[in-house]
């Protein structure tokens, strides 16, 4: 409840301005968002967890559509894990690269934690969506509209500018001469699909770039490095570019980023590896939330408010392994190998090759890793030819 009042309390009466108009302007209304409001700048200490601002914000305030209807986000220790990397890599001048499994949540959370809480809640803030692939732009703009729409009008902002390509914070206001001016913070978000023109970040100043899907950006590592230079303040970086993916086909974008996540150190990277185990079972803090199965040895050994968030890789890696026996079972090695790819419980994992033809495409996969594990690789490229004759 101390982490997350609003999603189970709700907004007191006394500072609830859509349920009474009235109530705007009342010291207990101000004390209320005042109180809000520090929370969500400098965070909140949990016994001897400390929650930082932006996943107070998150996990109070972010709604989300659903299957399931609107939900807000689960409290559990994968996206405080995520926000403690973020802010890491914000103190130490480090990017963030994660290679996860897929439906982790990660988009969600990132985008909110790191997008719209510096747009809201920053000044002179600027940031950077991008992607090899339309469709993961649309969808950010789609998903930042709709919980836009749902917070508080005392966390809401007016936008001088929202369309497909930017979203720019601020108002018209009339001046004493009759005349209106744009005030505001002019924090501003840039939306960008970079398949055809990695520069199209070129030449601004961003405070942070989250990159969709590196796997599925086919010239990211030219994106990169047309766009590193916006975060930085002479020779001193100052922003964060936060990347994540899965494996997608090696024979396409995942190269640059199989690539990126061995030599995360050159390319000035903090590596985050979110394998299928994570976000699979956890602690529900309702009865709405997951659960944690009956068989789950956790229960033996804590109480259900000790469970919350918190996940059982051990028990979720049981249930993929017993998925993958049945897979093969079946015969059917390219899905087998797309679950792999989807739900990698290593990083050898997600970059594979999931292509069928004359080979098999496993023994395949088990002799790369086997090479890319040497100590020192030594190996020839040769090209094949038919002999005709």
């Amino acid at each position: 409840n101390a982490v997350a009042p609003i999603v189970h309390k709700g907004i007191p009466a006394y500072a609830d301005s859509v349920r009474d108009s009235k109530v705007i302007g009342t010291p207990a209304h101000t004390e209320f968002w005042e109180d809000e409001l520090y929370k969500i700048i400098n965070g909140v200490q949990i016994g001897s967890v400390f929650v930082p601002g932006r996943f107070y914000y998150y996990l109070n305030y972010k709604h989300m559509q659903t299957i399931n209807g609107v939900i807000t986000p689960d409290m559990v220790d994968l996206h405080l894990e995520l926000c403690y990397y973020y802010e890491h890599c914000k103190k130490e001048g480090k990017n963030l690269l994660s290679a996860k499994g897929r439906r982790k949540g990660i988009s969600e959370a990132a985008h909110t934690m790191i997008v719209d809480y510096g747009a809201r809640f920053g000044y002179a803030y600027k940031a950077g969506v991008a992607a090899g692939n339309k469709t993961y732009v649309e969808d950010f703009l789609s998903k930042w509209r709709f919980a836009d729409s749902r917070l508080p009008p005392e966390l809401s902002a007016k936008k001088l500018v929202d369309n497909d390509d930017e979203i720019i914070f601020g108002y018209q206001q009339k001046n004493s001469h009759g005349n209106y001016e744009e005030q505001g913070t002019f924090n501003t978000i840039y939306a960008r699909t970079m398949h055809n023109n990695p520069n199209m970040f070129k030449g601004l100043y961003l405070n942070d770039i989250v990159s969709e899907e590196i796997g599925e950006h086919e010239n990211w590592i030219e994106f990169f490095g047309a766009s590193k230079d916006c975060l930085r303040s002479g020779n001193k970086q100052v922003g964060v570019l936060t990347g994540f993916g899965t494996g997608g086909n090696v024979n396409k974008g995942s190269k640059d980023f199989k690539k990126v996540w061995a030599d995360y150190e050159i390319y000035n990277f903090v590596r985050f590896m979110i394998p299928a185990q994570r976000f699979y079972y956890y602690g529900g803090a309702t009865e709405v939330n997951r659960r944690l199965p009956n068989n789950s040895e956790l229960l033996k050994h804590y109480k259900p408010y000790e469970l919350i968030g918190c996940e059982d890789p051990m028990l979720a890696e049981k249930d993929i392994l017993k998925n993958r026996e049945k897979l093969l079972r079946q015969g059917n090695l390219k899905e087998y190998n797309e679950d792999l790819q989807n739900n990698p419980l290593n990083e050898t994992e997600i970059f594979r090759k999931t292509v069928v033809n004359n080979f098999n495409i496993n023994k395949l996969n088990e002799q790369d890793v086997a090479i890319q594990a040497l100590t020192h690789p030594r190996w020839t490229k040769y090209k094949l030819e038919w002999d005709k004759d």
